[in-house]
């Protein structure tokens, strides 16, 4: 996958998480496997958040916690990570989390043109992406302009690109990585400066660290 290419799909996926999450309606296609439909049947039955894990980090010198989230919303499987392999065999993965484990999915609305808005949630979005071509773990890639690696919205309402903060340096090590069951089992460091896409304002990244456990792939989630 060139860089170019990586980067349209790392800030795709990282929109699509600001915006509100991953998920949607799945297909029949998309979830033939026993595995898949597993995934999807315990996805479709959680009626409230179930914490996958958490993201943790130094912001400008303030400790924050932020809760990875599985569950399901108006009916459809809902998750805010997510992963999935490109045509070449490369993995790809979306880790974002809430502020709170209490995510209010009642209020959530689903809405084809903008993905799953976050209905009462009040608070900030991080989003670890892990990018193509790392290989096994442990490996350790480096956050570029190209490559963000980590994104940050102080405020998870706004729609779009305003006001979200995205990587321009620094690394992500993946000490653990494993795929069991169709879910995604991970773990790592980051730290990093992030920057607007304008340049303006800037945020430093410190002590970062992610531990998530059973991230659905994009297929369980219905998103083929």
């Amino acid at each position: 996958m060139s860089h170019a290419s990586a980067r349209r799909t790392l800030l795709a996926l990282s929109m699509a998480w600001l915006s509100g999450g991953c998920g949607g309606p799945a297909d029949a296609s998309s979830t033939s496997t026993g595995a898949a439909a597993g995934t999807r049947s315990i996805l479709e039955a959680a009626g409230s958040a179930d914490v996958l894990g958490t993201i943790e980090a130094t912001l400008d010198g303030e400790a924050r916690t932020w809760y990875v989230v599985t569950g399901s919303v108006r009916g459809e499987p809902y998750a805010s990570a997510v992963w999935f392999e490109t045509a070449e065999g490369e993995l790809i993965a979306s880790l974002g989390g809430y502020d709170t484990a209490d995510v209010p999915f009642d209020t959530f609305e689903t809405d084809p043109a903008q993905g799953v808005s976050v209905g009462d949630y009040r608070g900030s979005a991080v989003t670890v992406l892990l990018m193509p071509g790392g290989g096994p773990a442990p490996y350790g890639a480096a956050i570029t302009e190209d490559a963000p690696g980590i994104t940050y919205a102080p405020d998870a309402t706004v729609q779009g690109i305003a006001g979200v903060y995205f990587g321009r340096s620094g690394s992500i090590d993946v000490t653990k990585l494993e795929i069991v069951d169709d879910r995604l089992h991970v773990e790592g460091t980051f730290e990093g400066a992030l920057r607007m896409l304008g340049g303006e304002g800037g945020v430093e990244v410190t002590e970062g660290r992610f531990s998530v456990q059973g991230v659905p792939s994009r297929s369980a989630l219905g998103e083929g």
